[in-house]
């Protein structure tokens, strides 16, 4: 399939994606979930990567569930790999800064991203997470 025959998003119902999207959503879904044997990080590194490729590559803007995939990727990996809240929360910060200028709300954050952010400052080892969980619950 060449990559300018592929259909717009934003053709399409909301609910429904097309096989590429499917595609982006099982590997990046893989890589954030693969838990058991990722002590350093890199399969959420691939799957983030991946979901910025995704834009360049297919010209495809990742959603909302997509972002938040990875961010609880990470938030997963709190209290294990070093840095993991701080890519979530810089996750979470590129997601609210973007959603503000999206006009479909398909890229804001969501009750699931907070949530997964949440539980992940729960994890997390370092002193001053509490008080961002709190801030967030604010």
């Amino acid at each position: 399939m060449e990559e300018k025959n592929i259909p717009s998003a934003d053709n399409m119902d909301s609910d429904r994606l097309i096989p590429i999207e499917l595609m982006y959503l099982s590997m990046i879904r893989g890589w954030a979930d693969d838990t058991k044997t990722d002590f350093a990080g890199k399969s959420v590194e691939r799957a983030e990567a991946l979901l910025r490729r995704m834009k360049q590559r297919v010209g495809l803007e990742p959603n909302v569930k997509l972002w938040t995939i990875v961010l609880e990727g990470w938030c997963k990996r709190a209290g294990i790999v070093r840095g993991a809240m701080t890519r979530a929360e810089a996750l979470l910060s590129e997601m609210e800064a973007n959603g503000e200028n999206d006009e479909k709300k398909s890229f804001r954050p969501n009750v699931l991203t907070y949530t997964s952010f949440i539980g992940g400052l729960a994890r997390s080892k370092e002193n001053d997470k509490a008080r961002r969980a709190e801030a967030i619950l604010d």
